[in-house]
């Protein structure tokens, strides 16, 4: 199986698709077809699942800010 070669634009538009765009029913009617599966999954892992670096940031302080709320308790 080969990895089809997607420009920077086309990526960007599948990644906001997947994001903000389609549905559960959508996502799962392409991720059932065993001809895309592999290279859905692939896609999925590389540009969708992953945190970003802000997410990560907000993950850290909100952590940070629990603790202390807790040791203020």
């Amino acid at each position: 199986m080969t990895i089809p070669t997607v420009a920077e634009t086309e990526r960007a538009e599948l990644k906001r698709w997947f994001t903000k765009e389609a549905t559960a029913f959508e996502v799962a009617s392409l991720s059932s077809k065993d001809e895309l599966r592999a290279n859905y999954r692939a896609f999925r892992a590389e540009h969708v699942d992953r945190l970003t670096t802000a997410e990560l940031a907000a993950i850290i302080i909100a952590s940070g800010l629990y603790i202390e709320i807790g040791r203020a308790s």
